[in-house]
């Protein structure tokens, strides 16, 4: 069984996240490596999108990482 992280746990990436542009949005980098994230919500049921992460200071949107994409932070 995997541990998830909880809610409200500060973690890290493991590589930089950067997103192509869009037609809603122009490309740039979602979360760097060395950004400090915080765990919004965690979803059991699905494999590849468990966990939906934040910086610290964004509390109305989140995006989602695979487990293998985090590590604990502080």
């Amino acid at each position: 069984m995997i541990d998830f992280p909880k809610i409200g746990d500060k973690v890290r990436l493991r590589k930089d996240i950067y997103e192509p542009a869009d037609e809603y949005a122009p490309a740039g980098y979602i979360a760097k490596k060395v950004d400090v994230l915080i765990v919004r919500k965690v979803n059991q049921e699905r494999e590849h999108w468990s966990v939906q992460v934040s910086h610290e200071s964004v509390t109305n949107n989140s995006f989602g990482v695979d487990l293998q994409e985090i590590e604990v932070s502080l």
